[in-house]
């Protein structure tokens, strides 16, 4: 009986003391709040250029389809603003908690009525205590919503990274990857509502995601949860429009519109006005003014080229002819160049990878010695094929793949 009192008592001091240390721990969470919002905004803005570059890297590298890769951004830019716009909100409330507590403290007793105007005497104002807090605790709850998300994105990150990867495993068409994602998600939204007490979902109720869903949910109000996560993802869309900013220029499917050809941004073709350690989409030259007698003309490769080449040196043969092209053997055949509407034979191409961004390019030189002062406009044409996803039956002539004005300075003028 002694020793079971004995055990009793040792557990009973444990518990206190563990007790103690949760209560200390819990009055001092601002700590490594502070530290760990700072240290991810850190991080999280350093991301969206390298998340741009990760997904042209997935289409040009690596032969994913144009709306995979699109999707892939659209998916990360979303989660990272989301945790943008969580920490800068959560980074705010802490500043104002510091304020009010700096203002509790210099003023304990809060207001004093009878040194106010006279017609500000009879309101009755929050203490200074009470307003701190309560921003403790609003601070305290919203840094808990982060977790639950990133617990709730891990699985959906995990079945995208699992689809993308069996898609180029087994060179699967873009179309019935597109179609296993659908199929999946209708499967578990109707496997939800038909077994709505089933195993799984009891199980999922002991994890820390459901505790904390049903913390959240019990407390704050389902719909007050709902409503402010809601607003929280709406307010990232200007920031996901921004970081997704010209990436249609990778769907190398499609011509160039008449408003990108006529109002150009040079960084989308010129080397001197390109963003630092950012890949371009179709041709790249060195300068807008060329002062050579030649120039290096860079043309991106894209992974879809490779099937496009090894169909055409099969099929198609009579379309190719009809086009008046002659039967592409390397990737490069599948472009036309034509400067001042003029077609230029362009035969000699090297592959190279492009330092910092490790793109992969096939380079040329243009001769430009015939070529008077003034402006000129280099077009190109490209041959290729729709994605499954569209039709695969003939091949498609783009005429307007990339269209780029430059000028050659009279310094170049050629004298024989």
């Amino acid at each position: 009986m002694t020793e079971n009192n004995a055990k009793e008592n040792k557990n009973a001091e444990k518990m206190a003391e563990d007790l103690t240390w949760l209560e200390h721990l819990q009055k001092n969470s601002w700590e490594p709040e502070v530290i760990i919002s700072g240290i991810v905004l850190a991080f999280i803005f350093a991301f969206p250029h390298q998340l741009y570059n990760f997904s042209v890297a997935l289409i040009q590298d690596y032969g994913i389809n144009f709306i995979g890769g699109w999707i892939v951004l659209l998916y990360l830019s979303f989660i990272i603003n989301i945790f943008k716009i969580f920490f800068i909100s959560h980074l705010c409330l802490r500043f104002a908690w510091a304020g009010v507590l700096g203002l509790s403290y210099a003023f304990p007793h809060g207001v004093i009525n009878e040194n106010l105007f006279s017609f500000s005497k009879k309101l009755d104002y929050a203490k200074p205590l009470s307003l701190v807090l309560w921003l403790e605790k609003v601070c305290s709850t919203a840094f808990g919503i982060p977790l639950i998300l990133s617990l709730s994105l891990l699985p959906i990150t995990l079945y995208l990274a699992f689809l993308l990867f069996i898609y180029r495993f087994f060179d699967l068409d873009f179309f019935t990857i597109y179609l296993l994602f659908l199929i999946s998600l209708i499967g578990f939204g109707v496997s939800t509502f038909i077994f709505k007490k089933n195993t799984f979902q009891k199980k999922l109720a002991k994890t820390l995601q459901g505790t904390l869903q049903a913390i959240y949910s019990s407390n704050v109000g389902k719909w007050k949860m709902t409503l402010y996560l809601s607003a929280i993802i709406i307010s990232t869309t200007p920031f996901v429009i921004a970081d997704t900013k010209d990436f249609y220029l990778y769907f190398q499917e499609i011509n160039l519109g008449e408003e990108e050809i006529k109002w150009a941004n040079k960084s989308w073709f010129f080397a001197n006005h390109q963003i630092p350690n950012s890949r371009f989409a179709r041709i790249l030259l060195p300068k807008d003014v060329i002062n050579t007698s030649q120039m290096n003309l860079y043309l991106a490769y894209y992974g879809e080229d490779e099937n496009y080449l090894r169909q055409f040196k099969t099929d198609f043969r009579k379309t190719i002819d009809t086009l008046h092209w002659k039967k592409p053997q390397a990737i490069p055949d599948l472009y036309r160049f034509y400067l001042n509407d003029s077609l230029i034979e362009l035969t000699s191409w090297t592959a190279h990878t492009l330092p910092q961004t490790n793109q992969k390019v096939y380079e040329t030189m243009l001769d430009l010695r015939h070529l008077k002062t003034g402006h000129h406009q280099l077009r190109v044409e490209k041959l290729l094929l729709r994605t499954p996803f569209f039709d695969r039956t003939e091949p498609k002539l783009r005429k307007k793949w990339a269209v780029i004005s430059f000028y050659k300075s009279h310094e170049t003028n050629y004298t024989e």
